[in-house]
């Protein structure tokens, strides 16, 4: 039979030029185009960083309902907690799971996972996103990617590339240096291309430098297909399309979603020479190679079955789950009998993330229930909820009520953390706090009871000034539908803790390296701190933070011995084996993550103290041993150069580390690594990250200085409030015009609704005014009305009339 990719040939060689236009756009939101007479059928595609996220009712704008809700299906952890596990294998195992469950559905591909770096803690979107270094999200990616895709069903690498805000996300420019886009922001794509091939690649909203990622020949041509050889489909993400035209010609495949009956303009722009025909029979081809992939389906795939969907989602928590302190080993607890709980989330348990990746449960345990599970009615733990959720409730007799149980107990289990609308897609946190009610609860409790056993549910760092005052926290996050009952087992002991922070917990936001240029203008994110992101910028600054990066605990002990290296020297073309002895000496049996990271010891070039290089999940019964291997490629001591504008290995010493966390470093051993490559000193130039580890931070970068990084001028903005606007500006841009005010005064009043709390819905508020005139096609308007819309925003009232009555003119 002959190859998926040959038969693609064959029908895109058949297919008439409108025909093949027609797959470059979506079918409504979430299906392609089907040709009839011909083995080319829809592909229906869902959100799914958290599982198969099913659309349901539409929401009702009139009660500021911008997402609708989504039917039942399994509710799995999210990536903030799942790349906790370090186990590519079991994403791999998770992603079998979830497409049997697509399967079940008939969705074709599932939009995850999210790869994208996280660049700053407050983040919107941090949740959906894996880690803050690339080697640990590119090889958690794969590994869930390859998982999905054995059963025949697609993915999305998303968001390609550089979408580490959500703050004006659909229009900003992410101004960052080559080095530190090639380091960090495109290597986590490039690892999951490499080793799971995925079969579809999503553009994100945002440009790079200044050009739309949907519109970037650089990154789409030169990069994803010539570089790395990719040969799956990108398609925008949802609304992402500024230009159709342009998009395809620069390497974009499908615009997603689409309402409108493309084909015929996108015929006549190839005839007229706007489009390339040789783009279009490109796209053509991607996307019927993705047709006869999901129709390629093997028979191997079993039936769905939720309750083993269930116990996998419980599995992934429960190996994810980072005990970050345990002083006095006060976990884990033998019992329940004297332990109350505190903590309104351990009853209304946040256990995902809000936006476009919000599911609705099949089967969701909370806390409180799983703390109860086998006890008699009225032998309930002793709860209360402490903290509001809601607005007007009683927070002073909140605190009463809470402060009594605890006064009655020897130990309290709390339950903290940040509530739904806190993080969500479309908007920044405002700040790395907890709501403030629950940092005066915490005092009041620590008045009466030290033995506080903080569970923290969120999606994302925040800061715990009490945290030498309580002797346990355990890092929750967002655990999925089975999460009340994985944190249950961990803290009651049926289960022993071995995940490890896939991110930096600092003590304060201002500790944060770009906290001074973060998000940005509504136009341009200067990305001033280069490559030094997370543990990168903590290691090398040497500053204290409340959990490193590779952190986390147990319930037994891991001794490191015989750490070898098989050479002294490694030269190009060749590799470096590492091998360590791990011992299990503790009373219970565990998992311990192997951390392996290379530190380069005399450098002309400014480079992070230290880097994760490789990393391995082993289980050990308890005084048990196992030998961990690692193979570092010669590539493993490479960075990218600014002048040459290729990888390069620069000749010296290297320490390789390998330890429990990037601070905690259990055996090293120095090898030599020879190259004729030399480095260029830029200490004149780049003052700022030469510097580091004596200054600390990057607001002193000068402009001077990061236009040297960059290579260019930096951008500059503009007064987005002038005439002419385009559909590339914001319904903010436009409020002042009589349209404007128009549009302002209607999301007002679907935006701000009784009973939500202020912060709701000024973040829902803001978001739906940074929304460009190109995405208000989303709601339901026609290309006429935004066309329309437009035309009077720039004061041409007889043009939008015209343009109402005949379209507007090509």
């Amino acid at each position: 039979m002959d190859s998926i990719e040959e038969k693609a040939k064959e029908i895109v060689q058949k297919l008439s030029l409108k025909q093949k236009a027609k797959l470059l756009y979506g079918d409504g939101d979430w299906e392609t185009n089907a040709i009839k007479r011909k083995p080319i059928r829809a592909l229906e595609m869902h959100d799914g960083p958290v599982g198969l996220r099913l659309p349901g009712p539409q929401g009702d704008p009139q009660n500021g309902e911008l997402v609708g809700a989504s039917l039942p299906s399994t509710c799995y952890p999210a990536p903030c907690l799942t790349a906790c596990s370090w186990d590519p294998k079991l994403l791999s195992e998770m992603g079998e799971v979830v497409a049997q469950e697509c399967l079940m559905h008939g969705t074709d591909i599932i939009l995850a996972p999210g790869v994208n770096i996280k660049r700053n803690p407050l983040c919107g979107r941090n949740f959906e996103y894996l880690s803050e270094d690339p080697l640990l999200a590119g090889k958690m990616a794969a590994g869930y990617i390859n998982g999905v895709q054995s059963h025949g069903v697609g993915v999305s690498l998303k968001h390609f590339a550089c979408n580490n805000q959500e703050y004006r996300r659909v229009s900003y420019s992410a101004d960052v240096d080559i080095r530190a886009l090639r380091e960090l922001y495109l290597k986590p794509f490039e690892i999951a291309i490499a080793d799971s091939n995925p079969w579809t690649v999503m553009c994100s909203y945002n440009k790079i430098n200044g050009v739309y990622s949907s519109d970037n020949d650089w990154l789409l041509k030169d990069v994803l297909r010539k570089e790395w050889n990719y040969n799956g489909v990108v398609m925008s993400d949802w609304g992402a399309t500024v230009s159709p035209v342009n998009s395809h010609n620069h390497g974009l495949d499908l615009e997603m979603p689409c309402h409108e009956k493309r084909a015929s303009h996108l015929a006549w722009a190839v005839r007229r020479g706007k489009l390339k025909l040789a783009a279009v029979d490109e796209a053509a081809l991607h996307m019927v190679t993705l047709n006869l992939r999901c129709q390629n389906r093997t028979a191997a795939s079993q039936a769905f079955n939720s309750g083993m969907a269930h116990q996998k989602a419980l599995e992934v928590a429960q190996e994810s789950i980072v005990l970050a302190k345990n002083n006095g080993a006060i976990l884990p607890l033998n019992d329940l009998e004297d332990v109350c709980l505190i903590g309104a989330l351990a009853k209304d348990l946040r256990y995902q993330g809000g936006g476009s990746s919000h599911v609705t449960p099949n089967h969701l345990t909370t806390f409180y229930e799983a703390l109860n599970e086998g006890r008699a009615p009225g032998k309930e733990i002793k709860y209360e909820p402490g903290y509001p959720l809601k607005e007007g409730e009683n927070t002073k007799l909140l605190y009463l009520n809470a402060v009594d149980i605890a006064s009655s107990h020897k130990n309290v289990i709390l339950c903290l953390g940040l509530p739904t609308y806190y993080e969500s897609e479309g908007y920044d946190r405002r700040n790395m706090r907890l709501p403030e009610d629950q940092y005066a609860l915490v005092d009041a409790l620590l008045a009466v009871n030290k033995n506080l056993i903080v569970v923290l549910l969120s999606g994302s760092p925040v800061e715990l000034p009490f945290i030498d005052q309580v002797p346990a926290v355990l890092l929750a996050y967002l655990s999925g539908e089975a999460g009340g009952k994985a944190i249950a087992d961990i803290l009651l002991g049926k289960v022993n803790p071995s995940g490890k922070l896939a991110e930096t917990w600092p003590a304060h936001y201002l500790d944060v390296p770009n906290r001074d240029f973060y998000p940005g203008s509504a136009e341009i994110s200067p990305y001033k701190e280069s490559i030094f992101v997370g543990y990168r910028f903590f290691a090398s600054a040497g500053k204290s933070v409340l959990f490193p990066f590779g952190h986390g605990l147990s319930y037994t002990d891991f001794k490191y011995s015989d750490f070898t290296l098989a050479k002294e020297q490694v030269k190009s073309g060749s590799s470096l084996k590492v091998s360590v002895i791990v011992t299990n000496v503790g009373k219970r049996d565990g998992e311990e993550v192997v951390e392996l990271y290379v530190a380069p010891q005399a450098s002309k070039i400014y480079k992070p103290l230290r880097e994760l290089r490789a990393f391995s999940k082993i289980s050990l019964a308890s005084g048990k041993s196992k030998t961990v291997v690692f193979t570092l490629p010669y590539s493993a001591f490479a960075y990218f150069d600014l002048t040459t504008k290729k990888y390069e290995v620069e000749a010296g010493q290297y320490l390789i580390e390998v330890g429990s966390s990037c601070m905690n470093i259990r055996a090293s051993g120095l090898v030599e690594v020879q190259s004729d490559f030399i480095g260029e000193d830029k200490h004149s130039v780049l003052p700022s990250y030469y510097a580091l580890t004596r200054e600390g931070g990057f607001n002193r970068v000068s402009d001077e200085e990061f236009s040297f990084l960059l290579g260019r001028r930096l951008s500059v903005d503009h007064d987005r409030r002038r005439r002419p606007f385009t559909l590339d500006s914001t319904l903010d841009d436009i409020s002042e015009t009589f349209v404007g005010k128009k549009i302002k005064k209607e999301a007002e009043k679907r935006c701000y609704i009784s009973g939500r709390s202020e912060q709701e819905n000024d973040d829902l508020y803001h978001m739906v005014m940074d929304t460009p005139l190109r995405m208000v096609g989303m709601a339901g308007f026609t290309e006429k009305k935004l066309l329309a819309i437009l035309d009077l925003a720039n004061g041409h009232a007889f043009r939008a009339l015209f343009t109402l009555l005949f379209g507007h003119r090509k």
